[in-house]
């Protein structure tokens, strides 16, 4: 019996993990180009909603700003937290992308 109740505490302890993981998730647009590194989202504001932000990217693949759009449903606890993430995000390089791109970053956070 006492196997079983473990058995199930790490199952229920891997699940929550998993789910947890998957709930706080981005999506982004810079035509042409791809992420090269997305750092590990947290959301530590213990709230929900939705962030649209606009970044704008240099040729190495920096994001130089990230601004809220109007299509944000977010805090502004969210807002901050998903202009950190975006500031970290690095973008695969391009010598054809111009001095600066503009694309899009939405993160929908949960918990």
């Amino acid at each position: 019996m006492k196997n079983i109740l473990v058995l199930i505490f790490i199952l229920s302890s891997i699940f929550s993990f998993a789910q947890n993981s998957q709930e706080n998730k981005s999506n982004t647009k810079l035509t042409g180009r791809g992420v090269q590194f997305t750092p590990t989202i947290d959301n530590n504001c213990n709230s929900v909603g939705k962030v649209v932000l606009e970044i704008t990217v240099d040729k190495s693949g920096k994001t130089i700003s990230a601004v809220n759009s109007k299509d944000s449903t977010a805090d502004n606890c969210l807002i901050e937290l998903a202009i950190k993430y975006a500031l970290k995000t690095k973008w695969k390089p391009s010598e054809t992308a111009p001095e600066k791109q503009v694309g899009t970053i939405t993160y929908n956070f949960s918990y």
